[in-house]
């Protein structure tokens, strides 16, 4: 007999759950306006204190030159894609700019996330991720951390509505944003792949992750000359 009787099975008990969640908090616009209020008047303070700094900004200006060299190994090729392509339009302002940008979608994704899996504090929970000190700090500099974060949370997302091809290349995506993501998108899919109804749609994604995470770090294999 299905739990809660008869006539009643698991997903119809745990509908009401994820429509009380989706109702509960304080919402998308509440917390894509207090990141706002909390990451504005900071981004305008400057590059950021991060020791990669100017190591991100040289492999950038490479970059627009078409002689990409790595800010460390082995670089994050992404983020210093995109650092390439702002900083020469708006400096230090327009990439903290699209860094809080990239925060606020950490933020939203992070609510979003635990409202799918049927829970009511998934504003708290990201809430409470924001006003971190090392969230503020990320999130209004010139520093991966967050676009890596971002790229991972959306990815789950995706994998949880059953989108396997938008979600390999989110989590490819924040692989390659900073290497180190391969740990975190490892335990995404294999934590969604615990229960055997899901395991087809995370093999899918992760046949975008890999040969999509590889080829973002080719560049950086090419400027060590192929080491």
């Amino acid at each position: 007999m299905p739990p809660g009787g008869p006539g009643r099975s698991a997903p119809a008990q745990r509908a009401p759950r994820r429509a009380a969640a989706g109702a509960a908090g304080i919402g998308d616009r509440a917390l894509a306006a207090l990141t706002a209020a909390l990451t504005l008047p900071i981004l305008w303070m400057g590059y950021g204190t991060d020791i990669d700094v100017p190591d991100v900004l040289r492999a950038g200006e490479s970059i627009r030159r078409g002689d990409y060299v790595p800010s460390r190994p082995p670089g994050v090729p992404v983020f210093e894609a995109v650092v390439a392509a702002l900083d020469p339009i708006g400096g230090h302002l327009l990439i903290n700019l699209a860094t809080a940008v990239a925060g606020g979608a950490t933020v939203l994704g992070i609510a979003r996330l635990v409202r799918g899996w049927g829970h009511a504090n998934g504003d708290l929970l990201a809430v409470a991720f924001l006003v971190s000190p090392a969230t503020l700090i990320a999130a209004t500099s010139t520093a991966d951390f967050v676009w890596a974060t971002a790229f991972l949370v959306w990815g789950a997302i995706w994998l949880g509505r059953d989108r396997p091809v938008p979600a390999g290349v989110l989590l490819a995506l924040a692989v390659g944003t900073r290497l180190s993501s391969v740990l975190l998108v490892a335990a995404v899919l294999l934590a969604d792949g615990w229960d055997p109804a899901h395991r087809g749609r995370g093999v899918r994604a992760a046949r975008f992750v890999s040969p999509l995470g590889a080829l973002l770090y080719v560049p950086s294999w090419l400027a060590y000359d192929r080491s």
